[in-house]
């Protein structure tokens, strides 16, 4: 791309920035000394290609005459940049030359049928090692399905942090609105990160199975702005993991595999989730889910806003939760060998509990409150508090 020079003059300052919509923009600037164009774009191109800023180094600058000309130094690599001036001094660019990297959601060539995917359209991405990485914040306007088979291995998306050691500026989240989203079908390795955000769209995301995770984080991570639907068999899946991300979920399955549900998330009023046998992590506040089940599988909650009240929770089959925040659990169930752990320093309340004697309940930190005395189910042969009062209590 090219930014045109025009109407310099003394203490005319002219910028070219690297654009972000989460992060401070990365800029350079050169403030005019004179009425020369000219000389005005070979200096501020002299401190351009001088900049030690990775955004920039990425990109070949020169100068000829009062235009100075931005290239990209890795084929495929898409730049996205802008300009700015004070004073009456304009600074142009010009329409960039489009991506032809094979990685681009916007490159024709990518797709079979040629041509871009358009509204109504249902999506298969399958058979290819090659990543989507670039041009994801394109609306293609799916409204219909969305499949991605294991036999994909290709990364979509990308990393936070770019690996030539700059926070990520491009979009990261493939944007998608499929009103039905289906990972992980068929045979093959699958993809060790895949970032879909889902737009406006609401509807169901099925996850059959994933790949292990490339960044220690999760392989797939999901983002919506309206409430969908999810169901987890296998894999590893995050929803709204890290600080600054935010979505909407309406009910959650999980039958196997991890799910990590990011304070950010908003779960939306009279839902409910249920972990059969995965290892769920929810840092999201749980105030409007109707019921919480734990059926065989483990749950960690580590943040709720003070106060906040879980109607239900049930825990069965050997499940377990351990529980971190402040809060209040209006009902307790425990069936089947379940447990229950309590840490951290936060004062939890339980209006009411039924425990099954094979269950346990673990306040080590003494910070249980029963408002009612809990209903104790079949003969006692067992410890069923553990406290940190040095000993174990039995019901009375």
């Amino acid at each position: 791309m090219t930014f045109t020079v025009t109407n310099a003059a003394n203490t005319r300052v002219f910028t070219i920035y690297i654009p972000s919509s989460s992060l401070p923009n990365k800029s350079v600037s050169f403030t005019a000394t004179a009425s020369d164009n000219n000389a005005t774009a070979a200096a501020l191109q002299a401190l351009l290609a001088a900049s030690t800023d990775p955004e920039f180094t990425e990109i070949t600058w020169t100068v000829l005459t009062n235009v100075i000309t931005a290239t990209a130094k890795t084929a495929g690599l898409p730049f996205t940049a802008a300009a700015a001036a004070t004073g009456g001094g304009t600074l142009t660019a010009a329409t960039p030359t489009a991506n032809q990297s094979p990685n681009d959601v916007n490159n024709a060539n990518n797709w079979s049928p040629q041509g871009v995917p358009t509204g109504g359209e249902q999506l298969l991405i399958a058979d290819t090692s090659v990543s989507i990485l670039y041009g994801l914040s394109t609306d293609l306007g799916l409204s219909a399905s969305y499949t991605q088979l294991m036999s994909f291995t290709g990364d979509i998306g990308l990393p936070a942090e770019n690996p030539a050691g700059y926070l990520e500026y491009r979009t990261t989240y493939w944007n998608l609105k499929a009103t039905t989203s289906e990972i992980g079908r068929g045979d093959g390795n699958g993809s060790s990160m895949t970032k879909i955000q889902l737009g406006s769209s609401s509807g169901t995301m099925t996850v059959l199975n994933t790949s292990t995770p490339s960044d220690g984080l999760a392989a797939l991570r999901v983002l919506s702005s309206t409430n969908f639907a999810l169901n987890i068999q296998s894999g590893s899946v995050a929803v709204a993991m890290l600080a600054g991300e935010g979505s909407s979920l309406a009910s959650v399955q999980v039958f196997g595999g991890s799910l990590d549900i990011g304070s950010g998330c908003t779960i939306a009023s009279s839902s409910t989730i249920m972990n059969k046998t995965g290892a769920m992590k929810i840092s999201a506040d749980l105030g409007n889910v109707t019921t919480l089940t734990v059926d065989g599988g483990s749950l960690t909650v580590d943040r709720q806003t003070a106060g906040a009240t879980v109607p239900a929770l049930t825990i069965r089959n050997g499940g377990s939760v351990t529980w971190v925040p402040a809060a209040i659990i209006t009902a307790l169930t425990m069936t089947a060998q379940s447990n229950f752990t309590k840490q951290g320093s936060g004062a939890l309340t339980v209006t009411s509990a039924t425990l099954d004697t094979d269950c346990q309940v673990s306040d080590v930190d003494n910070k249980i409150t029963f408002t009612n005395a809990p209903s104790i189910v079949g003969p006692i042969n067992g410890p069923i508090f553990v406290t940190g009062t040095g000993r174990t209590l039995w019901p009375q």
